[in-house]
C-alpha cells in the first residue's frame, strides 16, 4: 500500500498524473498491486452474489418498507 500512500501525497502537492518521474520497479508494483485487487474484488463479488439471504426479524428498517 506505500504506493497508495505516495500517490495521496502527490496529489496533495499538486502532481501531474501519470507521474513521469517514477522508477520502472515502482510502477510494476503499482500495477501488480491494482491488478491483485481487482482480481481480489471479482472474488469476492462472486462469493457474495452466492450468499443466501438472511431475514432481519429482530431490526426495523422503516425507510426501506414498501
Amino acid at each position: 500500500m506505500q504506493f497508495a500512500e505516495n500517490l495521496t501525497n502527490r496529489q496533495a502537492a499538486g502532481a501531474v498524473l501519470p507521474p513521469t518521474d517514477l522508477p520502472r520497479e515502482t510502477l510494476k508494483e503499482a500495477v501488480s498491486e491494482i491488478v491483485d485487487y481487482a482480481e481480489l474484488c471479482v472474488s469476492v463479488a462472486g462469493r457474495l452474489s452466492n450468499l443466501a439471504p438472511i431475514p432481519l426479524k429482530t431490526i426495523e428498517l422503516l425507510e426501506y418498507g414498501l
